[in-house]
């Protein structure tokens, strides 16, 4: 099961980090595919930590914990990047050009 995962893992990083899918010379695309690095690495070392500890609170309620601590640093890159964003935006999204991405053909 660990192959498995570590196969469909490679998978995605091979599809995400393809030259022919990707312009290395965008620095949006490669700030974005380090985000992507990093965040699995940061994934794999939290998961390895979470296990050499035994913890006395359920699962579910260490999970929400996380996620309630997190909520504030998270909150200030988006606005932040938000704000940098509205002032380069070219491309506006609205509920009618979402509409027609998620609209089902046929």
């Amino acid at each position: 099961m660990t192959a498995a995962g570590a196969a469909i893992g490679f998978a995605g990083l091979v599809l995400f980090m393809n030259p022919g899918l990707i312009d290395w010379r965008d620095p949006p695309a490669v700030i974005g595919n380090a985000l992507l690095i990093a965040a699995a690495i940061f994934w794999a070392l939290g998961s390895c930590l979470y296990r050499q500890r035994r913890w006395r609170s359920p699962f579910w309620v260490q999970t929400w914990w996380q996620l309630a601590v997190s909520v504030l640093p998270v909150a200030a890159v988006v606005a932040g990047w938000g704000a940098a964003a509205r002032m380069r935006c070219k491309l506006c999204w609205s509920v009618r050009g979402l509409q027609t991405l998620t609209k089902r053909s046929g």
